[in-house]
This record gives structure tokens, sequence and C-alpha cells, in this order.
């Protein structure tokens, strides 16, 4: 005790423990949204089953974790499964995130006084170029035009699908997205105003027709009469599940999921039409042009296009 006091000698500190105390500190903050305090946890829950399994405990001296903790734990996420319902391997980006998230815990930490160093100064997080998968102009009308064996399930997972498709929201937004967001601009054009669940920025954005009939298609659903929302409730889960189910009945042979139809948005339906990157960069709620970037694809049709104004001016 006397050592403790006149700190000679400092208290064991675990790095799960100090973990969720600093997850504590963050919600109670209020300076992160819900679901970065969501995916620190996420996170935590990979370091956790590290420890389990690896380290055959239920907690680790946050003070023993060094270079060689990192590089073990590094080649434990990318041996991991990416989900539950899937057999994917973790990709790199993936785990690199869960790195990041660790190494703030570990900076401060450091900071704190807790440890005397981050051993993540000695290890540096990889990034592998993105591809970001999108549905051509050809397979969008493929999937619009399908009868889907009139399937009620599969219309309405279309639905949510090709809703997003023309509004550019994430998975989250969409779901959460109420009539009362539903604006008219001076014109009287139909416009979206929200909030992002993820980034906290207020987002207008125009309210495109195909979009509009899709709310219209779903004014007596139970979803709307009870918690006045846009489109049919799905879990993401589910939801993923059944795209995959759709994409073998038209014949797409891409991995389709809900964040397609953001790529699909960005690239088929706003830069395939000549919407300059800025106005996609406001219309996807990026806080930077350099993330838009990453969606930015020059498709076949789009040079084309190009070609086709060059010839005429030639």
């Amino acid at each position: 005790i006397k050592n403790i006091l006149t700190h000679k000698e400092k208290p064991t500190t675990h790095v799960l423990q100090y973990y969720d105390l600093c997850i504590e500190r963050l919600a109670a903050a209020n300076e992160v949204e819900r679901v970065t305090v969501s995916m620190y946890g996420y996170s935590k829950e990979r370091l956790a089953a590290f420890i389990k399994e690896i380290k055959n405990s239920d907690d680790y001296p946050i003070e023993n974790i060094d270079y060689k903790f990192i590089q073990d734990f590094d080649l434990f996420l990318l041996n991991q499964k990416a989900n539950k319902v899937s057999e994917a391997k973790l990709k790199r980006n993936t785990a690199s995130k869960h790195h990041s998230r660790i190494r703030t815990i570990l900076i401060r930490a450091r900071k704190e006084g807790i440890i005397n160093r981050n051993p993540y100064e000695e290890f540096k997080l990889k990034k592998t170029p993105s591809n970001r998968t999108y549905l051509s102009t050809e397979e969008l009308n493929a999937l619009k035009e399908h009868d889907l064996n009139h399937n009620p399930t599969l219309i309405k997972i279309r639905d949510i699908f090709i809703f997003s498709v023309y509004t550019g929201l994430r998975f989250v937004d969409a779901q959460m997205l109420t009539m009362d967001r539903i604006i008219k601009s001076n014109e009287g054009k139909h416009m979206l105003n929200i909030v992002q669940e993820k980034t906290g920025e207020a987002l207008t954005i125009p309210f495109l027709l195909p979009a509009v009939k899709i709310m219209e298609k779903y004014n007596d659903s139970p979803e709307r009469k009870m918690f006045n929302r846009v489109i049919p409730s799905m879990s993401n889960q589910k939801l993923n599940s059944y795209l995959k189910v759709i994409a073998s009945l038209v014949g797409i042979t891409k991995t389709l999921s809900h964040h397609v139809a953001r790529h699909t948005c960005a690239t088929t339906v706003l830069l395939n039409n000549e919407v300059p990157m800025e106005v996609v960069s406001k219309w996807l709620g990026h806080t930077s042009i350099k993330t838009t970037q990453i969606y930015g694809k020059i498709t076949n049709n789009y040079m084309q296009k190009i070609a086709d104004k060059l010839e005429g001016k030639i």
C-alpha cells in the first residue's frame, strides 16, 4: 500500500477493463455519435476474443501489450470471419479500423500515465485500395424490371434497395427516415432534410422521382401508420441475405448488399450523368471530397458521353 501511494509501485491496469471505462467516457461526453461508440465496442469484442483464445485469459495487463502482442492480434483479426453468416475472412481495411480504435485507447492510457509508450508507434496501419461495387445502368434496369417471381418479400427488399439507389442514404438513415423529414422547396420540389446518424451532420438533398414513387407505394404500410416511417423496416443482416437471392434471380454476379445501393447512387445515378464531384460529395453527406473520390468510377458509358460531346465540338 505504501509503495502504491508513493508511486513506487503502480496497480495493474487491465486493457479490457480500461477499454470499458473509455467507452463509458465517450458515451457520457456525447461528443461522438452512438454508432461510433458502438463500433468501439465491436472492436473491444474482437480484442476480448483474441485475449481469450490466444492469451487464454479473461483480461490482459495493459502495460504488457507490446509490438508482438499487436502483431499477433493483427494475424488473429485477418483469420476471423467477417460476420456470423459469412465464411469470408476479415479484410485488411476492416482489421486496420479495429487497430485504429484500440490505438486510440492506448494513446489515452499513455497520456494518463498508465503506460510509458504506445506499442502502436512501431506498428504501421496498412490500407489496401478499395474496389467499390456498384450496379451498371444495365444491371440496375434488370433489377428494377424483374418480376422476382411475384414474391412480396423480395419486392419489398428491392424497394428498400432502390430507395437508397436514388437517395444515396445509408441503411440506418433510410430506415429511420420519417415523413416529416420530407419538405418542399420554393419551387415545389420534394427535398430530404435529415441529420445523418453516422456523422451527425445535417443533410438536405433532392428527392428524385423513383424514390418518391417508392414512398407513395407504402402510404398504407404498418410502418407508416404506426411510426410515420417512409419505407418498410428490415434488419440489415436479413436485407443483405435476401439481396443475394435477388441477385441470383436477376442474374447479377456481383455480391449485392445494401451499401451497393449507395455506391450505385454515386457512380451510376450521379457521376455517370455528369453530376460534378463536389455535388456528389454534398449529396452523399461526405465531410471530405476525398471520401467521395473513392466512389468515383469513370465508367465506359460516361466516357462515351464525353466522346460524343467532343466529337460534336470537333
